[in-house]
């Protein structure tokens, strides 16, 4: 049912009701916040009644959507009786190709972190790179919010030929990216000492290192949006093979060389600063792309 709710979060912004994912995911959220007090707190189920939470709120997730394009028949989209076409489902399963890299290169990266920060700051620093990847996801899901949410714009102008539009689009993305970068980064280095002690304030050597490492991985936030951008519009073109260029560069090749190679040269500092070294060579590559690409698509 997670899943579920995932794919029909594109479809309703692609059917003009993208409040229809946001109310999904309030009412998902305000289940796990009731039924997490019922089943744990009045009930006394603990961990088996924050899964029985999880397993109503997932199903609640998927069903609501469902449930809206099964009824509602006369918007843009809704669910009829389905059939098989092997090259649409082809097509659409290659030029998903990047978000399937991205979800596979988290787990891959997170191994080869908490290898380096066990060699290099034992326990301590692997406790504070994850308090530090926690308010990293906070940040940057405006980043994702916003490229899943013009994706379909993008796709649409694109295959309308309304290239006008779709330069429009494009321009204003690259703004929207470059002053959300500079926003987000202010606030991280403002906010870092509150942020780094409500993850990490019971113990202080946890809290020295998360503050230090933010403040270091915090530069990265100024431009780490526009190879997220980079990748989701090359997907709305139906481009998945370069797309997924972009991610496997940013999350695999680029960011695991500086894992590698920083730490020989400054130390435990040099983990912190890899993401920026590798969205600096992330966003070099999306730039020579898209630059590449400019007359083919119009943009």
């Amino acid at each position: 049912m997670h899943w579920i709710q995932r794919i029909f979060q594109v479809f309703s912004v692609t059917a003009g009701k993208p409040s229809l994912s946001f109310w999904t995911n309030v009412a998902t959220g305000m289940i796990n916040l009731v039924f997490d007090y019922i089943f744990i707190v009045v009930f006394g189920w603990a961990l088996a009644g924050a899964a029985w939470t999880t397993v109503i709120a997932e199903i609640t997730g998927g069903l609501l959507p469902i449930l809206y394009f099964l009824v509602n028949r006369k918007g843009v989209l809704y669910l009829s009786r389905p059939w098989l076409c092997m090259v649409d489902l082809l097509k659409v399963c290659s030029n998903g190709v990047s978000q399937f890299l991205t979800g596979l290169s988290m787990s891959f990266l997170a191994m080869a972190y908490n290898y380096q920060l066990l060699h290099l700051a034992g326990e301590a620093g692997v406790a504070a790179f994850g308090a530090i990847m926690y308010i990293s996801f906070v940040y940057e899901s405006a980043y994702l919010g916003y490229a899943q949410g013009i994706a379909p714009v993008i796709s649409f102008n694109y295959g309308a030929q309304n290239r006008k539009e779709l330069h429009n689009v494009f321009t204003k993305s690259l703004v929207f990216y470059g002053m959300t970068g500079l926003v987000v980064t202010l606030a991280s280095l403002a906010f870092a000492s509150p942020l780094a002690w409500l993850f990490t304030g019971y113990n202080q050597s946890f809290y020295t290192l998360t503050i230090h490492g933010l403040r270091l991985y915090a530069l990265s936030f100024t431009i780490s949006g526009f190879p997220i951008f980079a990748a989701s519009f090359f997907t709305a073109l139906n481009n998945g093979p370069m797309a997924a260029v972009i991610f496997v560069c940013q999350s695999i090749l680029f960011e695991l060389i500086a894992i590698l190679v920083r730490p020989l040269i400054l130390g435990v500092d040099g983990i912190g600063i890899s993401v920026d070294a590798a969205n600096v060579a992330a966003l070099l590559l999306a730039i020579w792309f898209w630059k590449q690409n400019q007359s083919k698509y119009g943009y």
